[in-house]
């Protein structure tokens, strides 16, 4: 990737009834000649294949922190990279985060007192594997408003199998591979913005997981638990992590006497559990549907003893109290996070087959509808009241196009809701009417995806 800086003749302000969109300050101009002071000496540049982060550095005779403000080619706005502080003997590291690769940029590298220092042009070459790279199709609709965030998804069918980053052009800006052999089949991301991930035989699109992984955008993989090591079953469906610990949904099996209602009299019934692991791997806390439910108050239950109720979603709110989703029977639970009780079950005539289901706020509970009836996935959004699912708030639908029969994702993203359609091999971003605003096809599999914000990127637009 190349790098440059130029100069830049004149400030144009540049508003839109969208957003408020910020001008680069007037102070920002190129001097019209370098002297000691704000001359850059010893540029060079420096790139890690883990972060995907540039690291600047140069020396100067500054001792104020310094910016860098940089500008896509063919884009009219810049961006703004953290403060970096000398390191000593005016030497200078700043970090940017996430450029995309292969593209040309343009820099400007400004004092705290909003003073820009003297020009120079670089060239610069960011190594990657082509095949780390490859982007899917865009579709944007979004005009002059902006997009403020990244969107973290997963390819599940092509090799390597890999998370990766999206910029809002589609560019991949980040990505972690897996090794030969082992895929991630399901994923979220953390508070600590951490990937929390199930991983699996590759040769199978399908679960079972049989390893937990923590990865960390800056250094890679954190923390490793593996099954007959750390836990005794097989992951299945979800996995979290509160307040330090591992959630898990798990398989779960029983021998249950259905010879009442023509069954054997000693079938094993496939079912599904929760496990709550350290970060070390101690087992802290297990649950079992079979604990609060028979299979025998299930009417199809002959047809689904190899995958009884199909739990495919946990989410944990403030008491500790957890909220589970069940696609076979387009269920909701609420189980007691301590003692295990089966709090209350809900279910409508709207819910089917859904999944990824997320708390918002503790007062709203967002998921995907599959909708298996009608072919048509959406968004709901549930009002919680006293603890209780008490009404659907919200329900937007996709065009039937979007449908996915299995797996997918809804969930918040500022006034927008960012969809997964797994079937469909797509992501989008809508209104709350079902509007498509933004998509990204590439051809795979992924479950879920999720807006990004990392806490050290600065998504504010500025026009020259």
């Amino acid at each position: 990737m190349r790098l440059s800086v130029f100069l830049f003749a004149s400030i144009i302000i540049i508003t839109s009834s969208c957003e408020r969109l910020l001008p680069i300050p007037a102070s920002l101009k190129i001097p019209e000649r370098c002297n000691d002071f704000n001359a850059v000496n010893d540029f060079s540049f420096s790139y890690d294949d883990i972060s995907s982060q540039t690291t600047i550095s140069f020396n100067t005779a500054h001792t104020s922190d310094l910016s860098i403000f940089y500008q896509l080619e063919g884009k009219n706005y810049f961006l703004k990279s953290g403060k970096a502080k000398s390191k000593g003997s005016n030497n200078f590291d700043i970090e940017i985060p996430y450029l995309s690769t292969n593209s040309d940029y343009k820099l400007l590298i400004k004092d705290e007192a909003g003073n820009c220092l003297c020009k120079e042009n670089y060239n610069i070459s960011i190594p990657y594997k082509e095949n780390k790279r490859q982007s899917g199709k865009v579709t944007s609709y979004l005009k002059s408003r902006s997009f403020k965030s990244f969107i973290l998804t997963h390819d599940r069918n092509k090799s390597p199998k890999s998370f990766f980053l999206l910029n809002e052009y589609g560019h991949k800006v980040w990505n972690h591979e897996f090794e030969q052999g082992r895929s991630p089949k399901v994923f979220s991301l953390s508070k600590e913005n951490h990937i929390i991930a199930m991983l699996g035989d590759s040769s199978s699109l399908l679960l079972p997981s049989d390893e937990i992984v923590e990865i960390d955008f800056n250094n890679g993989v954190e923390q490793r638990l593996k099954y007959g090591e750390h836990f005794k079953k097989y992951l299945h469906h979800d996995i979290k992590k509160v307040n330090g610990n591992y959630h898990a949904i798990t398989y779960d099996t029983a021998i249950v006497d259905l010879s009442s209602i023509g069954g054997s009299a000693n079938q094993e019934v496939i079912g599904d559990g929760i496990i709550v692991l350290s970060e070390n791997g101690e087992l802290l806390w297990e649950w079992s549907v079979f604990d609060v439910r028979s299979p025998l108050t299930d009417p199809a239950i002959l047809k689904r003893t190899h995958d009884w109720l199909h739990m495919n979603s946990l989410t944990i709110d403030a008491d500790g109290n957890y909220y589970l989703s069940f696609r076979n029977t387009s269920e909701i639970w609420k189980v007691d996070g301590s003692t295990g009780d089966l709090l209350y079950s809900y279910t409508d005539d709207v819910l089917s087959g859904q999944h990824s289901m997320e708390l918002i706020n503790q007062e709203q509970l967002i998921l995907f509808n599959n909708s298996l009836e009608t072919n048509q996935s959406s968004a709901l959004i549930y009002k919680i009241s006293q603890g209780q699912i008490s009404n659907l708030m919200y329900q937007t639908p996709l065009d039937q196009s979007y449908f996915s029969y299995v797996m997918g994702s809804a969930y918040l993203n500022d006034n927008n809701l960012l969809f997964c359609s797994t079937s469909s091999s797509s992501i989008l971003l809508t209104d709350f009417n079902g509007n498509i605003e933004w998509k990204y096809e590439d051809g795979f599999f992924p479950f879920r995806a999720y807006s990004f914000k990392p806490k050290e990127f600065n998504f504010t637009r500025y026009y020259e």
